[in-house]
């Protein structure tokens, strides 16, 4: 660890999911931060990531109705471990007992983790910044921060984000193909 630098604590969750029937489908283990350690202005400074409304939910799927577009859902997979560590912020974990990687105590995170105070805002940011760079022609709604949309003669699509999860509305396959 370097000097002057103090690290958080983490530790190993782990899960047992069940199938319908109860029998065991997939035993799963996550590496958690102990981000009640974190310091803001050391480790951090924005926490605050914005969450969909209900409402803005059922409006997406009245505008779906509406004007005949396909409805999708995206569930996007260990979202909070894809989003990059602001680079200001220099943040060292100490790794919990049982983890095996010789002569190693500690480590520098880059990414986001789990547990981390920042870490929904990070995904948040990374996320938005994905949509808005995809097709300049996206825009943010005024009124929800969580809705993009793009209107144009050949492509309409709405993408409504609940943390890691996309609600998309779209009437051109070929174009939503390649935004997922």
């Amino acid at each position: 660890l370097p000097s002057g630098k103090e690290s958080i604590r983490t530790k190993f969750v782990f899960k047992l999911k069940l199938k319908a029937d109860g029998s065991v489908d997939k035993y799963k283990v996550r590496l958690v931060a102990k981000g009640f350690s974190q310091y803001f202005g050391i480790d951090y400074e924005e926490t605050f990531a914005p969450v969909s409304q209900i409402i803005s939910i059922k409006l997406l799927i009245a505008i779906a109705v509406q004007f005949k577009l396909r409805l999708r859902h995206l569930d996007v997979a260990t979202a909070f471990l894809q989003s990059k560590i602001d680079p200001r912020f220099e943040i060292f974990v100490e790794f919990p007992e049982g983890f095996l990687l010789e002569g190693c105590k500690y480590g520098q995170l880059f990414k986001s983790l789990y547990g981390l105070k920042q870490a929904a805002r990070d995904w948040f940011t990374m996320s938005e910044q994905f949509i808005l760079g995809f097709d300049s022609r996206f825009e943010k709604s005024p009124c929800e921060p969580c809705m993009y949309f793009l209107r144009c003669k050949e492509v309409s699509i709405f993408v409504l984000v609940h943390v890691d999860d996309y609600i998309i509305a779209h009437n051109n396959d070929k174009f939503y193909d390649s935004f997922v």
